[in-house]
């Protein structure tokens, strides 16, 4: 599950002079609460707020339309997220998540950086921000974002979070997102791999050809949504012995090398599932 933060170009023949959308990726199963924080140069090592506000779990979220110049701002950035919970209140909650970012001088003008996004079908530079719940930190940290991580702006960027937390769901019915043209995400696939949703009969069918029949449905779904960047395939096997989940995860490595592999959400499918996101750029067998 990842958290990304998309530069795309309107003209990728202009990276140096056109417009450019800013966009937060909430690749997640919760909503978001969030806050960028631009580093400043400068000795009391305080930020300035980019923006806050909140995303929905699986969708992208424009945050602005900017000229290639004024992406300088962007070159040194400091996120945090909260994630809301949903549903069951006893769901223990998730974790803070603060990425620290430098991403270079000039970054915005180096083509090869645009050539395969996942979550658009056109270019677009697609920075991780976290990736599993887990923000992304810089090798060797810098003292100076470190404190700008902790305290100065950041700390009223948080508490304007936290203060948003009660209130921001309340408030959402009555208030709809004006953000111009928000794109949403590819929704996830669900695929039921029990036999007896996939066949209205199994009477002469032995333990082996309902296995053969149900990797068919997984080779067949997979074909058909191939072309399809960063398409989540949910398949439901159950837990039982494992049997169907090992055939499908071997399949999955054998015939459609580079496709990812993961659980599902525990919180829904209590390891019984998995999911295998699609990335057309690796050839299948």
């Amino acid at each position: 599950m990842y958290i990304v933060l998309s530069f795309e170009p309107h003209d990728s023949r202009r990276l140096s002079t056109g417009d450019f959308s800013v966009s937060l990726i909430n690749d997640t199963d919760s909503d978001l609460l969030f806050s960028f924080i631009s580093a400043e140069e400068g000795a009391d090592n305080r930020g300035t707020l980019l923006h806050t506000g909140q995303v929905e779990a699986g969708t992208s979220l424009t945050l602005e339309v900017v000229k290639a110049r004024n992406l300088v701002r962007w070159q040194k950035i400091v996120f945090f997220g909260i994630h809301s919970i949903k549903g069951n209140l006893s769901t223990d909650p998730l974790p803070p998540v603060t990425a620290i970012l430098d991403l270079g001088t000039g970054f915005w003008r180096r083509e090869q950086e645009y050539q395969h996004p996942l979550y658009s079908d056109r270019p677009a530079m697609e920075v991780e921000l976290a990736k599993d719940g887990e923000g992304i930190r810089p090798d060797r940290p810098d003292p100076r974002r470190l404190k700008l991580a902790m305290g100065g702006a950041p700390d009223s960027a948080m508490q304007e979070l936290l203060a948003k937390y009660s209130s921001d769901r309340r408030l959402k019915k009555n208030h709809p997102s004006s953000t111009v043209n928000p794109t949403k995400l590819l929704p996830p696939i669900e695929i039921d791999l029990h036999i007896g949703a996939l066949l209205d009969s199994t009477v002469g069918m032995s333990n082996t050809d309902m296995l053969l029949h149900q990797l068919d449905t997984v080779r067949t779904t997979l074909k058909e949504h191939c072309r399809r960047a960063g398409q989540k395939i949910i398949f439901i096997h159950g837990k039982g012995e494992g049997v169907l989940r090992k055939a499908l995860h071997d399949l999955v490595r054998r015939e459609f090398r580079g496709y990812e592999l993961q659980d599902a959400s525990f919180v829904r499918f209590g390891f019984g599932a998995t999911m295998v996101i699609i990335h057309p750029s690796n050839k299948t067998s």
